[in-house]
């Protein structure tokens, strides 16, 4: 979609429609390639086809658009060679820059060797997006790549940490309520009762914890780009600040609920089979089995 400035005063109709037609090929509002529909311009503009006329050959002289007989008028592409004169005469060496954009997302590690092999390219030839392809695990930053390991670690250590801690504390729980669960068994609680109702109960726990630890994880995380951007800089100079990641979000509540889920497992055991010796006491007993004297 163009983007359409107003009209300066004294400003005749033709160079107004080359400064809009410049404006908008230079910021891609017309991408290389684009037929320039003189009708719709002249239309937006609010002016006659003969100053978009006009413009369009002054343009073509330039080479910025590409007028072609009985077809309409196009913008031109990229002619490289351009480029290395304009740099020449600068007086910097003649060079070409590269864009690229893959379209998928897999296999972006063997697209660009394969970029690197066809065209004899150098490392030092190639520039990456080091703060998109690291999102995407595909950069080659030797930096970048020693963070995947450490951070695979430290969430397998945190992890089995959390459900020793989670277990010791349900374990400790449990043990100070058996005369609690004898009592479920002894009015007809069976042991697959009992476990579900420890493992809701420890779920019952993630209602709270999991808002809090998914808070203080985003501030932590808010933190640390703060020290990578500002400190660090280098491949961290474009870190985004204060972006939040729902989908990072979401798997930190599914990990904390599937940790607890583990955790509560080993409790729920004991809880269910750590009540055989308590038996229930009353002055009648009933003749023949009953339930509430069963294991």
């Amino acid at each position: 979609m163009l983007k359409i400035d107003a009209r300066a005063p004294k400003e005749s109709a033709k160079d107004y429609v080359v400064r809009q037609l410049i404006y908008n090929i230079i910021h891609v509002n017309l991408i290389p390639g684009q037929r320039i529909d003189a009708d719709e311009l002249s239309r937006q503009l609010n002016v006659s086809k003969n100053p978009v006329r006009e413009a369009e050959l002054e343009l073509s002289q330039t080479r910025l658009i590409e007028i072609k007989p009985k077809i309409g008028a196009f913008v031109s592409y990229i002619d490289t060679k351009i480029v290395d004169e304009v740099r020449e005469l600068n007086g910097a060496e003649p060079a070409s820059r590269f864009y690229i954009r893959f379209q998928s997302e897999r296999g972006l590690k063997k697209a660009i060797a394969d970029i690197k092999a066809r065209y004899s390219l150098t490392t030092e030839n190639v520039v990456e997006n080091t703060a998109v392809l690291s999102l995407l695990g595909a950069s080659s930053n030797e930096s970048v790549n020693a963070l995947y390991p450490l951070a695979i670690s430290c969430f397998v250590i945190i992890l089995i940490a959390g459900v020793f801690m989670i277990s010791g504390c349900m374990n400790s729980n449990v043990a100070q309520r058996t005369k609690f669960f004898g009592m479920l068994r002894c009015i007809g609680a069976s042991k697959r009762q009992i476990i579900r109702f420890v493992r809701l109960e420890a779920l019952n726990w993630c209602r709270t914890a999991i808002p809090i630890g998914c808070t203080l994880g985003t501030v932590i995380c808010w933190i640390s780009c703060l020290i990578l951007r500002f400190f660090v800089k280098g491949e961290w100079a474009d870190m985004p600040l204060f972006s939040v990641s729902i989908s990072g979000i979401l798997c930190g509540a599914a990990i904390g609920v599937i940790t607890v889920f583990i955790a509560a497992q080993a409790p729920a055991e004991q809880a269910a089979s750590g009540i055989r010796q308590y038996r229930c006491r009353s002055k009648f007993r009933p003749r023949g089995k009953h339930k509430a004297f069963q294991n």
